[in-house]
């Protein structure tokens, strides 16, 4: 029998913490168009109790919303901007291996790893919750590990004590790069 892994809440929030180039992402050619708009980067804060039983608090910066378009269609922005609370599963095959966490509710909307350094270089980012920053996803993952109890980050996800909180945002305006 697998032991129960404590609960850890990550909580994206609405807060800018600065900003990030993404390239407009085709979702029928599943291709990026080479057009680098400006997007802000959100605060996205894990929490959780270590084994100690003390609340520890990590904080990152994520991709919220990103440009897409379909065909010859106009650009527009993606991502969620609506309230909510969401249960984490673990999607191991993503990014060649990386993995991912999906939220409940939503057929492809995924935390995953994003841009290292997110002014230099512009991912395909089209409404997904991106991690950025030097190994940020790494460090994220492992904050996870070390909050749950657990180094087994499928095994947190099958248990369904991962949540993921999607605080109030406006979506940003269209700024091209």
């Amino acid at each position: 029998m697998t032991a129960s892994t404590r609960p850890v809440r990550c909580t994206v929030t609405g807060i800018v913490v600065g900003q990030a180039l993404v390239d407009s992402y085709d979702l029928h050619r599943k291709s990026k168009s080479g057009r680098h708009y400006r997007v802000p980067l959100y605060r996205m804060r894990l929490a959780g109790h270590d084994d100690s039983g003390t609340i520890q608090y990590y904080d990152f910066s994520v991709i919220r919303f990103g440009v897409g378009h379909s065909g010859n269609g106009p650009d527009f922005i993606a991502g969620k901007s609506r309230p909510g609370v969401h249960t984490l599963t673990w999607g191991g095959k993503y990014m060649g291996g990386k993995g991912c966490w999906k939220l409940s509710g939503y057929r492809q909307v995924l935390i995953h790893d994003g841009a290292d350094r997110p002014l230099r270089r512009a991912y395909g980012a089209v409404g997904c919750i991106e991690v950025t920053g030097v190994q940020g996803w790494e460090r994220f993952n492992e904050r996870v590990e070390e909050l749950s109890g657990s180094s087994d980050l499928k095994e947190i996800g099958r248990q369904g004590r991962f949540k993921c909180g999607l605080l109030q945002a406006s979506p940003p305006p269209l700024r091209r790069a």
